[in-house]
């Protein structure tokens, strides 16, 4: 987010809008994916609790898969949309060897993320499997969370000219001149 800012220019301020979003529809998926595995008095937040996930619940881990995926900035997901719009804008700000870095980064994260997916499918489960009664309105949250992960990053369009026309509206707003050119530099 904060390579989008310093891009200074309207792909980048749009490209941010549309990374909010994105993050925050996936970030929320994954913490919810943690929630609906909770139990009462006993922490379930460690690697270890995943381990055997996919055997053990396939629609809990499927969704959180998504979530890491995008996270890690996997296509077709709105993770990798979004970061490739950032991409673009530091490029068209002159900031390629910002975009190096934000890539250089990506790719570190996608170890982390990724342990995840390896743990829930790959590890023997430490425990047995327990009947988990996730509340209806949270099986919806993890639902709308997972629809748009995806439709974001198979169909970015709408939501990337809404953040362009918001983008284009702050502009309108803040008066004359170029808004984005403005601001202090770094």
């Amino acid at each position: 987010l904060l390579v989008a800012l310093a891009s200074r220019n309207e792909l980048g301020a749009s490209s941010f809008l549309f990374y909010l979003l994105a993050y925050t529809l996936m970030t929320l998926g994954a913490f919810g994916v943690v929630i609906a595995l909770g139990r009462r008095g006993e922490p379930n937040e460690t690697l270890p609790d995943l381990a055997g996930l996919g055997s053990r619940h396939p629609f809990l881990a499927a969704v959180m898969a998504v979530f890491m995926f995008s996270l890690a900035g996997v296509p077709p997901t709105a993770g990798f949309i979004g970061k490739f719009y950032i991409f673009s804008a530091a490029v068209e700000a002159g900031l390629g060897w910002l975009a190096v870095v934000m890539v250089l980064a990506s790719v570190i994260s996608v170890y982390y993320y990724l342990k995840v997916t390896v743990a829930m499918y790959m590890w023997d489960p430490a425990q047995g499997v327990a009947r988990l009664r996730a509340h209806p309105l949270l099986v919806t949250a993890l639902v709308v969370a997972l629809l748009g992960v995806l439709q974001m990053g198979i169909y970015p369009g709408p939501i990337i000219d809404l953040a362009g026309r918001s983008v284009e509206g702050i502009v309108a707003a803040v008066g004359d001149g170029d808004a984005m050119g403005d601001l202090p530099g770094p």
